[in-house]
């Protein structure tokens, strides 16, 4: 039977799209949860990154976003958001600073993202179709 720990509430308006668990490496770093929200501002989508810790939920880090984020995994330390406007986003995992440029990922919304091996990650968007991304290369895997 579960019972229940903790609990971290988006702010009002604002709903969670994606969550993404960070295991710790070492005894130093700390397990955290990667958190993806959205609300809809007028007739646009913004989104944002809270980090929180796994233990307590609570964040420690959030980074906005221009635009809306549907999904988040986690590879070799880098919190990658896909995000609706075809992009994915690649974040520090500890800060939640951008630590690369957004790479275009596919036409149309970003729908998924998922940990596909230790330093890669696979998409999937609106254009149906699904995507592998070497976070080492910085580039799609063929």
């Amino acid at each position: 039977m579960a019972a229940f720990a903790a609990e971290y509430r988006a702010p009002p308006g604002w709903s969670v799209d994606g969550l993404a668990l960070m295991a710790a490496r070492s005894a130093v770093e700390r397990a955290a949860i990667a958190c993806a929200r959205s609300r809809l501002d007028g007739d646009d989508w913004v989104g944002a990154l809270d980090l929180l810790s796994a233990d307590t939920l609570a964040p420690y880090a959030s980074v906005e976003l221009e635009c809306g984020a549907a999904d988040v995994a986690w590879a070799d330390g880098v919190v990658v958001v896909a995000r609706d406007d075809g992009h994915l986003g690649f974040h520090n995992w500890q800060t939640g600073a951008a630590v690369a440029a957004p790479a275009v990922a596919h036409a149309g919304s970003v729908r998924a993202v998922a940990r596909s091996g230790h330093r890669t990650v696979a998409s999937t968007g609106d254009d149906g179709v699904v995507r592998r991304w070497d976070l080492r290369e910085g580039s799609q895997r063929r």
